[in-house]
C-alpha cells in the first residue's frame, strides 16, 4: 500500500481542517477509485508543519500559493524521483474552489499516473489520438460528497477505450455518455500526428483556464517530459 504524507503548510486552512478531510480523502480511494482502478491503494496520514516526511512516502502538500504552475493545483515528481501533489489553498479560494476538491483530483490523479508517464492510444472525434492519463480533468467541475467532504468525479479505463459504448461507465458519477468527451467543465490534451500537444475544453470552461500557464502540466507537454522541472518538496 501506498503511504501518502499529507502536510498542511497553508496560512488560510487549518490543520484541523485538513485532518477533517482525510478520511473522506481515504475513503474515496478505498471505496471507490479503487473499485474501478485496479491495483489503486494508499494510507493517508498527517504531518504537522515543518515534520520530517518518510523515506519513499508520496506527498499531498497544501500550500496558499503556486509555485512553479500557475494553476489551483498539480501532481509531479520530486527531485528525488517520488511522486507529490500540491494544492494551492488561497489559489482555490481566490477562484471561489474548494481545496479538497482540488485535493481529492490531484491525490486520484497521482495515484493513476505516479510518474506522469501514462500516454494512453485512443480516438476522438473519430480519429486516432493520442492523451495522458489525468483521471479527473475531463470531468473538472462534476463532483459529490462522502461525510459532507465534497471530492472530485473521475474517469473510469472506459473512458479511453472507443470500443466500449453500450452499459458502462465512463465516469465515477456517469456524467459522461461516450468515451473521450468532456463535461462542461472538463478539458484534455490530445497529441496530433506530428507529436505537437493541444488542448480542448469543455463549454463552461473559463478564460483563465483555456490559457497553459508557466510551469503547468500542459506547457511542460509542449516543452517535452524531459526537459520538466521537478518540483521541490514541503
Amino acid at each position: 500500500m501506498t503511504l501518502v504524507v499529507v502536510t498542511n503548510a497553508s496560512t488560510v486552512i487549518t490543520d484541523d481542517a485538513v485532518l477533517a478531510v482525510i478520511p473522506a480523502l481515504s475513503l474515496q480511494v478505498s471505496r471507490d477509485l479503487a473499485s474501478i482502478w485496479p491495483g489503486i491503494s494508499a494510507d493517508l496520514s498527517f504531518v504537522s508543519k515543518g515534520g520530517a516526511i518518510p523515506h519513499g512516502a508520496w506527498a499531498l502538500c497544501i500550500i496558499d500559493d503556486t509555485d512553479q504552475a500557475d494553476s489551483l493545483g498539480y501532481h509531479d515528481l520530486t527531485m528525488g524521483g517520488q511522486p507529490i501533489s500540491k494544492v494551492f489553498a488561497k489559489t482555490d479560494s481566490d477562484y471561489g474552489e474548494d481545496w479538497h476538491v482540488t485535493a481529492s483530483h490531484e491525490l486520484c490523479e497521482m495515484l493513476c499516473d505516479p510518474q506522469i508517464d501514462q500516454i494512453v492510444t485512443t480516438v476522438y472525434d473519430g480519429k486516432p489520438a493520442t492523451t495522458i492519463r489525468e483521471v479527473c480533468d475531463a470531468v473538472e467541475g462534476n463532483m459529490y460528497a462522502i461525510d459532507g467532504i465534497m471530492v472530485s468525479d473521475f474517469v473510469t479505463p472506459n473512458f479511453y477505450d472507443s470500443a466500449k459504448t453500450d452499459g458502462v461507465k465512463y465516469d465515477f458519477l456517469s456524467v459522461l455518455s461516450a468515451p473521450m468527451t468532456l463535461a462542461q467543465g472538463g478539458y484534455m490534451s490530445l497529441q496530433d500526428a506530428s507529436g505537437n500537444w493541444t488542448q480542448v475544453f469543455g463549454q463552461a470552461v473559463t478564460t483563465w483556464k483555456r490559457v497553459a500557464p508557466h510551469g503547468s502540466r500542459r506547457e511542460r507537454l509542449r516543452a517535452g517530459h524531459k526537459r520538466w522541472r521537478r518540483s521541490t518538496a514541503i
